[in-house]
């Protein structure tokens, strides 16, 4: 996914998941509230929905184009938009008219965000009938806290999906995939260890080990990450870590992967470009199988940033934003990330493009 498409997809998130009127205040899946804004800059701010929308659109006939412009219009259903006139042109510069899913009720009745799962995956299924080819999915539930004392926030996500094979799982699923089949994830790879420190070049980049460990294989190492996340069209920031990875299968268990953060080595926010930026970056990946054929995919995160060169308000800015970004996207990236399609995704890597998803 390029820069400006993720960027509008971040802009559709923003407007799903923020506090736009007093009834907005119960809705379990508002992460976002005009006092997380007041903190943040505002070169950090998203692009308009009507940009977002523009862009999205303009991209739909691109790799994996229509499920990004179903994935967005699900996105605002589910928060119920369609109901507001304000967002009606949002939905129609999307190629979708917002009457399409009047079935999904308005915001102000009673017990109605209970239900934004089923919402999402009701209007999923309005905009995408047919399955993508060797994979069906539903998305079950994605969540997001933050504890005010420790400024960690965790996240959690869950999907279904059905597979032709659990090693097609597996692969995708495996660390060693994530730069091919997640947005923004710019190079995953086993690094060269010297002794006991790993060597890493002019761009902060550690180098490639030359023997890498066989994706979907039960495998134990040090993993290096590039990670980079555009807020709009003119800001993104990145990170670099270095990551302790098990991943072992087992009785019923297609995956099992435990990530740790080892070490923080270099980030990027705004013009502060830095040693470390996280102090937290762990979690789990399961994907378990059940009796009907279909796997449960679980994946959870804990992160938090470390203070910055911009201050204590820069840090507790990041720290609230997180829950904004972790609770929306960690949600919509499994749902992607469950149908990679590994050898696709290798070629779609090479040819520059970041995303190896099928759909």
């Amino acid at each position: 996914m390029d820069g400006r498409l993720q960027a509008a997809m971040l802009s559709v998130y923003f407007h799903a998941h923020r506090k736009v009127g007093p009834k907005d205040l119960d809705d379990a899946y508002v992460w976002l509230r005009p006092e997380d804004m007041a903190l943040l800059p505002p070169e950090l701010h998203p692009i308009p929905i009507e940009q977002a929308a523009k862009i999205i659109y303009a991209a739909k006939d691109e790799p994996h184009g229509q499920t990004n412009r179903a994935r967005a219009v699900a996105q605002l259903a589910a928060a119920r938009l369609h109901h507001r006139p304000e967002y009606h042109s949002a939905f129609r510069l999307l190629g979708v008219e917002p009457e399409r899913f009047n079935e999904i009720p308005p915001a102000d009745q009673p017990g109605a965000d209970d239900h934004r799962p089923q919402y999402e995956n009701d209007a999923l299924d309005i905009l995408m009938p047919v399955p993508v080819v060797g994979c069906s999915r539903r998305k079950k539930d994605g969540n997001a806290t933050l504890d005010e004392d420790t400024l960690v926030t965790s996240g959690e996500a869950t999907v279904e999906v059905h597979r032709d094979s659990a090693q097609e799982l597996r692969l995708a699923l495996d660390p060693l995939r994530w730069s091919a089949c997640h947005a923004g994830m710019h190079k995953t790879f086993v690094p060269r260890r010297l002794s006991q420190v790993f060597p890493v070049n002019g761009d902060h980049d550690c180098e490639k080990d030359p023997v890498q460990p066989s994706p979907g294989s039960v495998w134990s190492e040090t993993l290096f990450e590039h990670f980079r996340i555009h807020w709009n069209l003119l800001t993104f920031s990145s990170f670099r870590n270095l990551f302790n990875i098990r991943c072992r299968t087992g009785p019923n268990t297609v995956i099992h992967v435990d990530y740790r953060l080892a070490t923080a080595l270099r980030s990027r926010i705004l013009l502060d470009n830095q040693l470390g930026g996280l102090d937290r970056n762990d979690g789990i990946i399961k994907a378990a199988a059940r009796s009907d054929g279909w796997y449960d995919v679980k994946v959870t995160k804990d992160i938090r940033f470390t203070s910055r060169g911009g201050g204590p308000m820069l840090s507790q800015a990041l720290n609230r934003l997180a829950r904004w970004v972790l609770g929306t996207q960690l949600d919509d990236e499994v749902y992607s990330t469950v149908c990679c399609a590994p050898q696709q995704a290798e070629v779609s890597s090479e040819a520059g493009l970041s995303s190896g998803r099928i759909d």
